[in-house]
């Protein structure tokens, strides 16, 4: 704030009042501060005025006592329940956690688990290499079923392998590219060859008749070569030579104003021709075929080379007229009579 001063008036009057130039009013100037000079003397004087004594000099050998402090009785006590004095306790307070109630149950489950684990692997790992001398169950068993294997190779590879026995056929097929004059089924009471030619029997008649005949067992199963053509031909046709053979074949007989004469026709598996051709050759060898015939057919001759149809065959006659027998093949068929016109007809409805 600017000081209001009349012309003329100084309020410092000690003071030489200092001209602006400028026709104002002249500027006070500023108070001076009084400075003094401290001394030793001057420090010894103050410190009597306030009651102090001098100053003594700094002895080592004077011992300062000191007296303990006088306990406070009038201090209230503070309940230790509310307010915790860290000065009167060296012990950290443990604040007691809420229970887990849900998570106990899990943490007992996993420390059975793991204890269950330490035991297995404890008895199955560890234990079993400080057990010395344990002895093994299964390695006592592997040398019996080595032997057993070996020996059932060696008997398998040197044994003759068996045929799987046949007991008939569901159904038949004629060999017959031309259809015989009548076709019929039997059934057999004995598999015999007198059952067989019982069904045969007949009159004779004028006009010459070709039939096929089916022969079939008490149970209604189709007999095949194996089991019939081997009664006719028990040297030729038997249980070792019969797998040259298939098993569905044909028989036949012919009729006429003489007599009945029967005949047989077998097809030979491709892979077995040439065996079933040279087993078949042992027809010449003896004269079991005379149970072809019907009747007794005579005295027999020597066999012969002749002709069927348009093919080789071997043949041989007998002193009753009406009788040859005679065999031929046709590829892998092979047919066999009893008369020599009943092969010609056989063939020409074999198609040949």
């Amino acid at each position: 704030m600017a000081d209001y001063q009349f012309p003329g008036q100084n309020q410092w009057s000690d003071k030489p009042v200092i001209g602006t130039g400028e026709g104002e009013s002249p500027l006070a100037p500023a108070p001076q501060n009084e400075m003094t000079v401290r001394t030793m003397a001057s420090d010894v004087a103050s410190m009597k005025e306030m009651g102090g004594g001098e100053p003594r000099p700094y002895k080592p050998s004077e011992t300062i006592q000191q007296t303990a402090p006088i306990p406070n009785t009038t201090q209230q006590t503070i309940p230790q329940n509310n307010v915790i004095n860290p000065t009167q306790t060296t012990e950290v307070p443990v604040v007691p956690l809420p229970e887990k109630k849900g998570g106990n149950i899990f943490v007992i489950i996993a420390g059975i688990i793991i204890v269950l684990g330490l035991v297995a692997i404890g008895y199955f790992y560890i234990y079993p290499k400080f057990i010395v001398g344990t002895p093994e169950t299964t390695p006592t068993q592997e040398p019996v079923v080595t032997a057993t294997t070996t020996e059932t190779s060696e008997v398998a590879t040197t044994a003759p392998i068996e045929a799987p026995v046949v007991t008939g056929l569901s159904t038949h097929a004629s060999l017959f590219k031309t259809a015989a004059d009548f076709s019929s089924e039997a059934s057999l009471t004995a598999e015999t060859i007198d059952a067989i030619k019982e069904t045969w029997k007949g009159t004779t008649v004028e006009v010459p008749v070709f039939r096929e005949t089916v022969f079939k067992n008490a149970s209604g199963t189709i007999l095949g070569s194996s089991q019939l053509a081997s009664l006719f031909l028990p040297s030729t046709i038997n249980a070792t030579t019969s797998k040259l053979f298939e098993e569905d074949f044909t028989l036949f007989t012919y009729t006429n104003q003489k007599g009945v004469w029967p005949g047989i026709i077998l097809r030979a598996k491709p892979e077995t021709l040439t065996s079933a051709k040279e087993a078949l050759k042992n027809i010449e060898a003896n004269t079991e075929w005379k149970s072809l015939f019907m009747t007794d057919p005579g005295k027999e001759q020597i066999w012969k080379d002749g002709n069927v149809g348009t093919m080789a065959a071997r043949y041989i006659s007998f002193s009753t007229q009406g009788n040859a027998l005679s065999y031929t093949w046709f590829d892998n068929i092979v047919l066999i009579s009893t008369n020599y016109q009943g092969a010609q007809d056989a063939a020409k409805k074999l198609g040949f």
